[in-house]
């Protein structure tokens, strides 16, 4: 082989050589880029308030679909502090949460209480941990009716209960639908893990954490981080971050729920209307209705 074959032939070979060092070296920093954007991660959803309005359920079910949607959020861990509130919206929430559920693992873990609505949003996930003083349960429903009004020359209703919406005994079946539909929710998430019956679970009590969990309200005894690390395990990751999705989205919910009615932080009188539009439902513990005003 002459000597400018030869060269020719390392030259060839070396360039080669350095093609492949380059194609090499990008794929492993594209590979390391990837494996960096997408590490695992639980994300963390805080309701440590009354749901009370639109603004709030908005917020909680973006973060919820958000949570869905994201590649590196493997589970969801949702903290719960809430005595419940407007039956609609909390409505709302709980479909968002069971939407969230077909697709990854959620677990909830409750602080100072989940109560009527508040558990109803609980009860939705795989997994629920309670501290020992926990407070949960509350099962139920209560209705506020508008004030009938008196007829005046000026006020000419077309039916017998137009102005009221419906009768007494009307409003106490709505109410009868509605009770059943929550309960029923209850008995269908907890399954064979609930130590009561039916009967039981309508009565509207509060459990502390250690009760519930012997009567399969909850599951474990554990903290949140418990309940993180027990969301990582049942979607299978151990190397994975914590996400907490309202700051992750710029989301603040309203000041949070105070157990106490004179520990609730003073409300400014918008001047309320003369009367409700209509009879309103609530998966909400009695004792917190300052929490709605």
């Amino acid at each position: 082989m002459h000597t400018f074959d030869r060269a020719k032939v390392i030259v060839v070979r070396g360039v080669r050589s350095l093609a492949f060092w380059l194609v090499l070296g990008a794929v492993v920093g594209v590979l390391f880029i990837v494996g960096a954007a997408g590490r695992p991660a639980v994300g963390l959803i805080k309701i440590p308030v009354a749901i009370s309005s639109i603004e709030q359920t908005q917020d909680i079910v973006r973060m919820m679909k958000y949570s869905r949607d994201s590649r590196d959020i493997r589970a969801v861990v949702l903290q719960i502090d809430s005595p419940g509130g407007s039956a609609v919206l909390l409505e709302e929430i709980y479909l968002a949460l069971t939407d969230l559920r077909r697709v990854k693992p959620v677990v909830t873990t409750v602080d100072t209480m989940a109560l009527s609505g508040g558990y109803l949003i609980g009860v939705a996930a795989d997994s629920i941990y309670v501290k020992p003083t926990s407070m949960i349960g509350n099962i139920g429903v209560w209705m506020s009716l508008q004030e009938q009004d008196e007829l005046t020359d000026d006020v000419l209703p077309t039916g017998p209960y137009k102005l009221s919406g419906l009768a007494l005994r009307d409003a106490a079946k709505m109410l009868e639908m509605v009770k059943e539909g929550f309960v029923g929710e209850v008995m269908k998430e907890r399954g064979d893990r609930l130590k009561m019956t039916k009967e039981d679970v309508s009565q509207g009590k509060i459990y502390l954490g250690l009760e519930g969990v012997k009567l399969g309200l909850a599951d474990k005894i554990g903290s949140t981080d418990d309940a993180i690390a027990g969301a990582a395990k049942l979607a299978r990751v151990a190397n994975y971050s914590v996400v907490d999705v309202a700051e992750k989205l710029d989301i603040s919910l309203s000041l949070p729920f105070f157990f106490f009615k004179g520990d609730a932080p003073p409300v400014e009188d918008r001047g309320a209307p003369a009367r409700d539009p209509a009879p309103r439902f609530y998966y909400l513990y009695p004792d917190s209705r300052e929490a709605l005003r």
